[in-house]
Formats: C-alpha cells, structure tokens, sequence
C-alpha cells in the first residue's frame, strides 16, 4: 500500500506533458536521481514554462507524495505550489568562501592534515 504524505521535492524538469488532460510534468528528483510524476493545477503551467526557459532550473514542487513502498522512492506528486530556486552566479556562489572565517569547529580533536597524509 503506498504511503501518501504532504511535503516537497526538489529537483530539475525532465519531460513535460503540456497538451495533456491531466497536466503533468516529470521532475529528476536532486536527493535521488529518480524520476517523479508531478501532477499540476492549470494556474501553474506559468510557473512551469518559466522555468523550463532556462536549462536546469531548479524547481521546488510542494504538494501530495505518493511514495512506491516497494522502491521507497517519491513516485509522484499532486502539486499544490510550484516555486522556481535561484541559480547562483559563479561570484555568488565563490562568495560563500571565506564568509565565516571565524567558524573554527571545536570537537576536540587535534587535525593535523599535513601529519595524516604522511601516515596514509
């Protein structure tokens, strides 16, 4: 019996279906690599069409899961709300480097990495 939740997948458009009777696209799901069923409302294929102008786009699809007990894997959803993620610029994305240069991890441990690659 499949188990029915309310969340959200993330993921990239695959196919799209947009002369279908029940509109539906596919989403490559970004944890697993899994191809899912995402079923939409009409008021939603703007959402869509946007994001299929850019290749890649990332799309978080939030809504009714249908998870396959046999795969335990999403294998579709009914989309309540469709919103497109940003796509970092390489100068954003190299900004997060170095943005907390006071962020030291304190799990008592003494790293030395020059002396563990010497040991390998």
């Amino acid at each position: 019996m499949p188990l029915v939740v309310h969340g959200s997948i993330q993921g990239i458009v695959h196919s799209w279906l947009i002369d279908a009777e029940n509109p539906v696209f596919r989403l490559r799901e970004l944890s697993t690599d899994a191809l899912v069923r995402v079923h939409y409302a009409p008021h939603l294929y703007a959402d869509i069409a946007q994001a299929v102008q850019e290749r890649r786009t990332m799309l978080i699809a939030v809504g009714t899961i249908t998870f396959d007990p046999a795969t335990r894997q999403a294998a579709e959803l009914q989309a309540d709300r469709i919103e497109r993620v940003k796509t970092l610029s390489d100068e954003e994305f190299e900004s997060f480097f170095g943005s907390a240069p006071g962020f030291v991890a304190d799990d008592g441990f003494d790293w030395d990495l020059d002396a563990s690659l010497s040991h390998g």
